[in-house]
């Protein structure tokens, strides 16, 4: 972890030219106690000051986070259509990049203040010419209902529970007492949908099906950590298929941290695409181009002097990326590419009713559905991503039939069976329509869940 933090100073410190007056953040979230260390050695530590700033709090973000998403640090793009569109934005500012945070920014986001001063040579403030005070955005009130959205989120997670009870399997002691869930064919589904700290796998106390996924995990990245001089040097569509993963994930991961400025010409991103280019001449053209930090003549002799200081970097954040980390899990289960859809065409009104009569009749014909007092409709399905994993379920509904009031779209990674959305599905709109209470619903105990839609898709 210091290696990291030090390598991003020296980073940030090398972009600005070591330029005194250019301040360089070595460390946010510091303890009391930290602070009252920094300001009573002030005098000692020269050009060294603590700042205070702003910082979203999400109340009950677990259940809310897809909806409200979050913010994080504005990139080139953003800036530039900002700017295009007239709002006043720096390359400092913080903007929503996904859900509500992203779709309400300018609602939301207010005025900054501003400040203009003289600084002395080590970047003490010596004379305040002028400021101007920040406006606060204004406040958005969402529709959302936070009880529905709970009891969805525990239902859900009650179901993925169920399932992966449904799928344990015997070990291969026949004599033996003990159970252990079968790894390759539904830890994916715990990943996928966030159940558990993949961390948990190398605990002491794991199963022997996670020790098996976690020691396997542990021999690809000791040969993707141990193979960076060949990503970076070997054209990526000539790297072996996992790791031209790895190598189209840095470049992500160090957008992320913020070393990514801009992008590449039209032709460099194109040859980039085809996989025509290596990893390293990708990132020294960025730096020399000067849209990934540093440029050749911020801070360094030479471009190979820059490109030695990127390949630090790249060396120190992967072992602790969480995205990489992932990315390695799945290499290790062999997953493969997740299908595209093709858009459709417009459909006439006489085929919406014949599409809503046949979600009807399925809706009727359910063993779950028609049971409900309320007439819905509905469509099942399931996606096969990989033969040799289990099928994702898929259900989407709505009701009452003729008067709306609520449409679901449930999915659930590696989930088996539509059945298993379907009944999930159901258990919402009994929850929505008060045909049961929340407490007999969500009762915290799985219940063994149908596992019968692998082989042909519904």
């Amino acid at each position: 972890m210091e290696i990291r933090q030090i390598a991003s100073v020296r980073f940030a410190m090398g972009a600005s030219s070591y330029q005194r007056y250019r301040a360089v953040t070595l460390a946010e979230n510091v303890s009391q106690e930290t602070v009252v260390h920094i300001l009573e050695r002030q005098p000692e530590l020269t050009g060294v000051d603590i700042q205070t700033g702003t910082l979203r709090r999400y109340a009950d973000s677990l259940y809310f986070a897809p909806i409200i998403g979050y913010t994080g640090p504005i990139s080139s793009e953003e800036l530039e259509a900002s700017r295009e569109q007239g709002w006043e934005y720096d390359a400092s500012e913080q903007v929503g990049k996904t859900g509500i945070e992203q779709a309400m920014e300018s609602t939301l986001r207010g005025r900054p203040g501003r400040e203009t001063f003289y600084v002395d040579s080590v970047g003490r403030v010596t004379q305040v010419l002028n400021s101007e005070e920040p406006v606060a955005g204004e406040d958005v009130w969402l529709t959302i209902d936070a009880q529905l959205q709970e009891t969805i989120y525990h239902l859900l997670e009650q179901k993925l529970a169920g399932i992966l009870l449904s799928n344990l399997v015997p070990e291969k002691d026949e004599g033996s007492d003990e159970w252990s869930i079968d790894a390759r064919d539904v830890i994916l589904a715990v990943i996928e949908n966030q159940v558990l700290d993949t961390a948990a796998f190398g605990e002491a106390d794991a199963g022997a099906g996670e020790r098996r996924l976690y020691a396997a995990f542990q021999g690809v990245r000791e040969r993707h950590l141990g193979s960076l001089e060949q990503i970076w040097g070997t054209a990526r569509g000539d790297l072996p298929e996992d790791m031209q993963r790895t190598a189209a994930y840095i470049p992500d991961m160090l957008e992320e941290a913020g070393y990514v400025t801009g992008s590449p010409g039209e032709e460099e991103a194109r040859s980039w695409q085809r996989g025509e280019m290596s990893l390293g001449e990708y990132l020294r053209l960025g730096i020399r181009d000067e849209w990934i930090a540093p440029a050749e003549e911020d801070g360094y002799a030479t471009l190979s002097g820059a490109w030695q200081d990127m390949q630090e970097t790249i060396r120190a954040f992967l072992p602790e990326d969480a995205g990489f980390e992932e990315l390695l899990y799945r290499t290790a289960l062999d997953t493969g590419e997740a299908p595209r859809g093709e858009p459709f065409s417009a459909i006439s009104p006489a085929a919406w009713d014949a599409v809503r009569e046949g979600m009807r009749q399925m809706a009727a014909d359910s063993d779950v559905l028609s049971w409900l007092s309320v007439e819905t409709a509905g469509k099942t399905g399931t996606a096969q991503q990989n033969p040799s994993r289990p099928n994702h379920a898929l259900f989407i509904g709505f009701g009452p039939y003729e008067a709306p009031e609520i449409a679901a779209a449930t999915r659930i990674a590696y989930g088996y069976s539509s059945s298993n959305a379907v009944e999930v599905t159901a258990d919402i709109f009994r929850y929505y329509f008060g045909l049961e209470s929340r407490e007999s619903l969500v009762t915290g105990e799985a219940e063994p869940a149908g596992s019968n839609g692998n082989i042909v898709a519904d």
